[in-house]
């Protein structure tokens, strides 16, 4: 599933570049923040579908298919224990928070201290804070859907590009 879900970030990342002029992370942010983006409506679409790649890439439900063991095929983590697991569980903890910390430094840039002329300590609990918003929202939409069925994951990964290739297209037609 994830073969979807990484090209659509990289289609929205491509183009909020494009739309920034700059592929650094704080300049596009910092475009964001005042607005001096050429295509407003192709960063709001990169970021829609930036935003539901990292719910997917999050592994929540109902894309918890490494936490679905029993239904699907006995899980890529049923074979590991001991230091192993703790290893994989630390590192998908730790993507979780990287593929967030991405999305906030982007696509909600507000309150970085670049932004507003503060410390590096405020501009720090910010960001945090953000992100802990970032993880509550995640966990809201999480409780409030079931797991669905394995076939059907794969459509709407497919929407999720298509909403990337749009913003994608919007800025080459110059929307």
């Amino acid at each position: 599933m994830s073969v979807l879900i990484e090209p659509s970030m990289l289609i929205a990342l491509f183009t909020v570049a494009i739309v920034c002029g700059s592929t650094d992370i704080a300049t596009m942010g910092q475009h964001i923040v005042t607005g001096n983006v050429s295509s407003v409506v192709a960063v709001i679409l990169a970021g829609v579908a930036f935003a539901a790649a990292c719910y997917m890439e999050l592994g929540k439900l109902p894309f918890d298919q490494a936490e679905a063991e029993q239904e699907l095929q006995e899980g890529p983590l049923a074979e590991l224990s001991g230091p192993s697991l703790a290893m994989m569980k630390l590192a998908m903890g730790m993507k979780q928070v990287v593929v967030v910390a991405w999305f906030t430094s982007i696509f909600i840039p507000w309150g970085e201290p670049a932004t507003i002329g503060v410390t590096a300590l405020v501009g720090a609990v910010v960001f945090l804070v953000k992100c802990l918003v970032d993880f509550v929202v995640c966990g809201v939409l999480e409780n409030s859907v079931s797991r669905s069925r394995f076939k059907v994951l794969g459509n709407q990964t497919w929407a999720v590009v298509g909403i990337a290739v749009l913003a994608f297209v919007f800025v080459v037609v110059g929307v």
